[in-house]
């Protein structure tokens, strides 16, 4: 298995998981690129990344529409 650094949280993933905010909506990469002004979305995101801008955002931890982590807080 190839490896991959996640460069929002330097956790090491399966390199096939590199781009699976490329499959996400396009506000996920707008929220990302908020808190992290330094990324790149060619280089990727991991799934736990992913996933906590997409529950922040008002899913299932309960946040306001629209808030990624550090927003409104």
């Amino acid at each position: 298995m190839t490896t991959y650094q996640c460069p929002l949280c330097a956790n090491t993933v399966d390199e096939r998981l590199r781009f699976l905010h490329a499959e996400t909506e396009r506000w996920l990469i707008t929220r990302i690129r908020r808190q992290h002004p330094e990324w790149v979305a060619e280089d990727g995101a991991c799934p736990r990344c992913v996933e906590a801008y997409r529950i922040r955002r008002g899913g299932s931890a309960g946040k306001a529409a629209g808030e990624g982590p550090g927003e409104g807080e």
